[in-house]
C-alpha cells in the first residue's frame, strides 16, 4: 500500500491525498480539501461541513478572548499528527471551564469551517468532553473475566457504587469448548469510571478488564 502525494505539495493533515493499494492497482481517494500545495483555500465560497466531526487530543494551547457572543475560548488541539484550532463560546465555555485546561484529554464534537484567517480550517464545538465523561456517554458493555476469581458477593457489592448508568456489564465465561459473554440483567448497569476500573483491575488484574465502546 502506498500513500500518494503530488509532488511539491504539503503533506497532508489528518487525511490522504490518495492510497494505491495490492494486489492489481487500485486508487482510493477521499477527504479532499480546497486548499493548494501550500495549504490555502483558494474561493471563499466553500459550503461549510454541516455534519458534525469527532475529533480527540491534548489540549496544547488556551486563548480566552470577548467576542459579541460573550467570552470564548480558542483551543489548540494536538493528536501527535496535526494540530487544529478548536472554537468554544458561550454556555458551553463557561460549564466546560473546569474541563478546558492545556495538557488536558479531551474528545471535541463540532463543525468544520474555512478558517479565512490562516488559510486552513477551524472547528466550532457543541461539545466537549473529558475521558470520564467519555467513557460515561459511550461506553457500551463492561466486560470482565474473572476465572478463577469468582466471588459474586465481591462483584455486586463493587458494582453497586456505580449503579445507575448505561453500560451493561458481561462476564466472559471460558471453558476447553469454547466461551462466550453472560450478560448480566439491566439492574446492574454501571456508570463506568475510572474508580471502578481501577478497583476491577486491582482485584482481577487490568488484562481482565474490558470497556467495549
Amino acid at each position: 500500500m502506498n500513500v500518494l502525494l503530488p509532488p511539491n505539495w504539503a503533506p497532508p493533515i489528518g487525511y490522504a491525498n490518495g492510497i494505491a493499494a495490492r494486489p492489481g492497482r487500485i486508487v482510493f481517494v477521499a477527504g479532499q480539501v480546497g486548499w493548494d500545495a501550500q495549504q490555502h483555500f483558494q474561493s471563499a465560497d466553500l459550503v461549510p461541513q454541516f455534519e458534525p466531526v469527532m475529533l480527540a487530543g491534548v489540549i496544547y494551547g488556551v486563548t480566552v478572548r470577548n467576542s459579541r457572543r460573550g467570552r470564548m475560548a480558542v483551543l489548540t488541539l494536538d493528536d501527535a499528527t496535526a494540530r487544529v484550532e478548536v472554537v468554544i463560546y458561550g454556555e458551553l465555555f463557561h460549564e466546560k471551564r473546569a474541563v478546558i485546561q492545556e495538557d488536558q484529554v479531551v474528545v471535541v464534537r463540532g463543525k468544520v469551517f474555512p478558517d479565512e484567517f490562516s488559510g486552513g480550517l477551524r472547528i466550532t464545538a457543541d461539545q466537549i468532553m473529558d475521558l470520564a465523561e467519555v467513557r460515561a456517554a459511550h461506553a457500551r458493555l463492561l466486560r470482565l473475566c474473572i476465572n478463577g476469581q469468582a466471588d459474586s458477593a465481591k462483584l455486586k457489592a463493587l458494582l453497586t457504587q456505580y449503579a445507575g448508568g448505561q453500560c451493561y456489564v458481561a462476564i466472559r465465561y471460558r471453558n476447553a469448548k469454547g466461551e462466550c459473554d453472560i450478560r448480566l440483567p439491566e439492574s446492574c448497569r454501571v456508570k463506568v469510571s475510572g474508580p471502578l476500573l481501577d478497583s476491577l483491575a486491582e482485584w482481577l488484574d487490568e488484562k481482565n478488564v474490558e470497556v467495549v465502546y
